[in-house]
């Protein structure tokens, strides 16, 4: 599956096997600092809550339609969906990660 901005994906919570639905909201590639390659990282937007995170665009999946209605969107979290975020504060991460202030 091509991920691209605007995608419903399916977000995988490594430490406590939690599964949530999300829309990506940017994409940017960023250098690992292990091995100096590029990957993309993208900014997420969870349904429930509004949460932003920072995840390797390598760990999204598309959601199974039963997923996406286990987790509904919360249409009061994205009344703000259109907001300017600070895209230079976003780096490069190994796992699924809370997103600093981006606003």
């Amino acid at each position: 599956m091509t991920i691209r901005t605007g995608s419903i994906v399916k977000l995988t919570f490594p430490h406590d096997a939690r599964v949530c639905i999300a829309k990506v909201l940017h994409i940017v590639p960023r250098k690992n600092p292990n091995n100096g390659t590029y990957e993309d990282m993208s900014v997420v937007k969870l349904h429930y809550n509004g949460y932003l995170f920072i995840a390797p665009r390598r760990l999204l999946e598309k959601p199974s339609l039963q997923e996406k209605r286990a987790d509904p969107k919360d249409s009061f979290y994205w009344k703000n969906a259109d907001q300017r975020l600070n895209l230079t504060r976003v780096g490069w991460v190994n796992s699924v990660t809370n997103a600093p202030p981006l606003t």
